[in-house]
């Protein structure tokens, strides 16, 4: 994927809404890893813990670490707070509403390991929570008060890719609210989307792996399921993050459809 091409966080100083009349933004290089040997190259989720500072995960791993979560501020300084067991593949972080940072990881060894990783703000406290019947998780990680929702699945060993809907509590305990099947569909991959309604929103197929037909769905807290709209073109390329705007309404795009067939908004 694009976003595993990156190897540098970057940030221009001075948004639009901020720049006075005339002045010109200025790019700043903050960190990039030295060597393919360290922790925290390949970055792709970056959230902002406080004011100039940001905590990202880095994707990449090695024999010697897995995935690692690191801390950087507005001035570059980088500060490394833990690093998954090698091997393992993480690609969602979020933080919870106690203030520790989550996120899960994957190594796909003989037997295949699904945990989350839980640290401190300090990165200390290192904690790891098993997923239940070879779950794991599908990096859409979404945090609510006092607990955490994500797409999680599996792979049976006919084959078969199953789909779940899971609460995760603060202490680790993760829970299907909802399994996917018959004509529910199944989930496309992209993210969960909160709404000030307190449900969860997101885009599904009807087949798995499929393109036609989709359509956004949406869960309560309680893991009550249903389709809300059919797209009337559903293209051929995956749906990519949709977000739920100040306005109410749900937007999002597709890689491909269109004229062109080169993407689409919608």
């Amino acid at each position: 994927m694009l976003r595993k091409l990156l190897s540098a966080i970057l940030l221009l100083l001075g948004s639009a809404a901020a720049l006075a009349p005339g002045q010109t933004p200025v790019y700043k290089l903050l960190w990039s890893p030295g060597s393919l040997g360290a922790p925290g190259g390949q970055p792709v989720t970056i959230l902002e813990a406080a004011p100039g500072l940001f905590y990202v995960l880095g994707t990449l791993d090695q024999s010697t670490f897995g995935a690692s979560v690191f801390s950087i501020t507005n001035a570059g300084t980088f500060n490394l707070l833990y690093s998954q067991p090698p091997y393992f593949v993480s690609e969602a972080l979020v933080q919870a509403t106690n203030g520790r940072l989550y996120n899960p990881g994957f190594r796909g060894t003989t037997p295949r390991q699904n945990l989350y990783f839980s640290a401190n703000a300090a990165g200390s406290d290192l904690v790891e929570y098993p997923f239940p019947d070879n779950l794991g998780s599908g990096w859409e990680t979404i945090v609510a008060p006092g607990k955490m929702y994500d797409i999680v699945g599996s792979t049976t060993q006919q084959g078969v890719t199953t789909a779940d809907f899971a609460q995760i509590s603060e202490n680790g305990q993760i829970t299907v609210l909802h399994q996917f099947a018959g004509s529910d569909g199944y989930p496309t991959g992209t993210n969960l989307a909160s709404g000030p309604d307190g449900n969860f929103y997101s885009v599904g197929t009807q087949q798995h792996g499929g393109i036609s037909p989709g359509f956004i769905f949406r869960f309560t807290p309680k893991g009550e399921y249903s389709q809300l709209l059919a797209f009337p073109d559903f293209p051929t390329k995956g749906a990519l993050p949709i977000i739920i705007a100040s306005d109410g309404n749900l937007y999002g795009s597709f890689g491909g459809g269109g004229p062109s067939n080169s993407g689409t908004l919608y």
